[in-house]
């Protein structure tokens, strides 16, 4: 497939919208910088042509919280920079029921259901880490809803910035490029937010996954449109001062007891030391954890934390799960990227599929979710993955 196929897909899930009954569209999407951006392009968007438009912000897919959305009726169901990597999984509960669109732009597998319209730059002949985020790919989707949605590109390239290639890549080029042309932005700075790329997507960093349970992300989804006033500054350092408590203690924690180890794994579990913050403050830890002189250099990092009931906006999970991250020390990374060891894309959801749970990733980072009474099987799981 194409690129210029890419477009005609894009228009062609369009139609099937503007054709649908229904004006009332579930906005589901993801609760990072590049979540946030998308969901604050779709919503301006979409409630401009008189869609009723009701978010959902998740952290990750579970399951039962896909079933429930599913059971929906004369709904429109619309995904932002999540979905894709369970679109199966999507497909199958749908059961026709609902249109289906998915704006996303990470790993994915084409399905074959004209109620689920994947709209995924990965199957058309593009990359998805470097050549569009998930804010582009909404951007793209709401100016060919209305060209007037023109000015919404400065969005985008907030999301943009979570990308190596930040305002290069070959789909980025077309926000960047609409922004630049009318002004929204100037060396770098968004004009009408006062604010520079990097900034605005660091303070979406912080009220989406550490501010998720304290109306973070509808802030940050306002504050794209709006701009950081000193009410949501004064938050964001809020939210920073806690993360920075709660990670000094883990460390501490951590260097007191030691991290617990098998043959090729190094993993510890905080339990609930991070709750009242999103779960992603884990894949954080972990990241800064690879480079501590406490890591073995040539083990694989895990480290889990419990996860909150609460979705807010949404209701309860009715199970109790655990939230894994995983990263690489620097010597394993290199071993992973000469092809020596085993990346952390197929042994982490391997091994969270092995206990009944899901997960999805990159070679050097990934993470995942599972049921709380099986953390020893994940453990063995994941050596059995590594030696298999």
């Amino acid at each position: 497939m194409t690129g210029e196929k890419f477009f005609d897909y894009i228009r062609l899930a369009i139609e099937k919208l503007l054709k649908s009954k229904g004006k009332r569209i579930i906005l589901v999407h993801h609760d990072d910088a590049d979540g946030l951006a998308s969901a604050s392009i779709l919503s301006a968007s979409l409630q401009s042509e008189g869609f009723e438009v009701e978010r959902i912000c998740l952290e990750k897919l579970f399951p039962e919280v896909l079933e429930r959305i599913h059971q929906e009726t004369n709904s429109v169901i619309i995904y932002a920079d999540i979905g894709s990597g369970q679109v199966e999984r999507i497909s199958s509960l749908n059961k026709r029921r609902n249109l289906t669109i998915i704006l996303d732009h990470h790993d994915t597998k084409h399905v074959k259901d004209d109620s689920v319209l994947n709209v995924n730059p990965e199957l058309f002949g593009f990359e998805g880490e470097t050549d569009a985020s998930g804010s582009v790919v909404s951007y793209l989707f709401a100016k060919a809803l209305n060209k007037e949605n023109e000015k919404l590109a400065y969005i985008a390239l907030i999301g943009a910035q979570e990308l190596p290639s930040k305002t290069s890549g070959r789909l980025t080029r077309i926000p960047f490029e609409d922004a630049s042309k009318s002004g929204q932005i100037k060396q770098n700075k968004i004009v009408k937010l006062n604010i520079s790329f990097s900034s605005a997507f660091r303070n979406l960093q912080i009220l989406g996954p550490v501010g998720y349970y304290k109306n973070g992300p509808d802030i940050g989804v306002n504050a794209c449109l709006e701009g950081f006033s000193d009410d949501v500054k004064k938050l964001i350092e809020s939210l920073e001062e806690e993360r920075k408590t709660k990670t000094k203690r883990v460390l501490g924690m951590l260097y007191r007891k030691g991290l617990n180890h098998t043959e090729h794994v190094q993993w510890f579990d905080v339990g609930n030391m991070f709750d009242g913050l999103g779960t992603k403050v884990i894949g954080t830890f972990c990241s800064y954890l690879s480079y501590q002189r406490i890591v073995d250099p040539k083990k694989y990092i895990l480290g889990m934390m419990n996860v909150r009931k609460e979705i807010p906006g949404f209701g309860r999970l009715e199970k109790d799960y655990v939230k894994v991250s995983s990263r690489l020390p620097k010597l394993l990374r290199d071993e992973v990227e000469r092809g020596k060891a085993k990346p952390l894309s197929y042994l982490l959801p391997a091994s969270c599929e092995d206990v009944g749970g899901f997960g999805d990733g990159h070679k050097y980072a990934a993470s995942g979710i599972f049921p709380s009474d099986k953390k020893g099987e994940f453990i063995q799981a994941f050596e059995r993955r590594i030696n298999e």
